[in-house]
């Protein structure tokens, strides 16, 4: 086996209170050089990846929207794999009185409205996957997980999971770990 890819987490692994060190910079630019396919797998909204570092200029994929949004810099393609939260299950989150927050594919919102999601979800019988990680709570469409996610980019990069570490710190990051199960080798398995 070749390992080859790193899929990394950026909160809590990458970043540490939103801030990426200039040591982790440099510790990135070193892998890159050095032949290390790079894959950032996060949370966050795919718009506010910019305001934290040129995440476009080392990583071959961006898994945004905790794997609901999966970005690939080389040819400023974004494809959203699992489509849109239903607009009946957006429009009643955001009449509900909870802080919410709308990605491209995803919306999230914190504990304890994790509640109101959950009787949103049963009231309007439309599927999505509810993820937590530190207390945020993540509604996305069905079957999106880091971990699908990264499996998509994987197949679209013609790489194996096979040939990868993954790297994370919190409860959302564990289908990362699993994405390995759900695989065959890719054509381009280098390993």
């Amino acid at each position: 086996m070749h390992l080859n890819i790193l899929a990394l987490d950026l909160d809590g692994t990458l970043a540490e209170e939103g801030l990426v060190s200039v040591a982790t910079w440099e510790a990135l630019r070193l892998a890159k050089k050095e032949g290390l396919k790079l894959i950032l797998v996060t949370g966050r909204r795919l718009e506010v990846l910019p305001e934290i570092g040129p995440f476009d200029d080392l990583f071959e994929a961006i898994i945004a929207e905790n794997g609901a949004a999966v970005y690939f810099p080389r040819n400023d393609k974004v494809i959203l794999p699992f489509g849109h939260l239903a607009s009946e299950v957006v429009e009643q989150l955001e009449a509900a009185e909870m802080p919410l927050e709308r990605g491209m594919a995803i919306a999230a919102t914190w504990v304890p409205h994790d509640k109101k999601v959950l009787e949103i979800l049963a009231e309007t019988a439309y599927a999505a996957t509810v993820e937590y990680n530190r207390g945020a709570v993540m509604i996305l469409p069905p079957g999106a997980t880091k971990g699908t996610g990264l499996l998509i980019a994987l197949k679209e990069l013609g790489y194996s999971a096979k040939n990868m570490l993954a790297c994370g710190d919190a409860e959302n990051d564990r289908s990362m770990f699993t994405c390995l199960l759900y695989t065959s080798p890719s054509p381009r398995d280098r390993g």
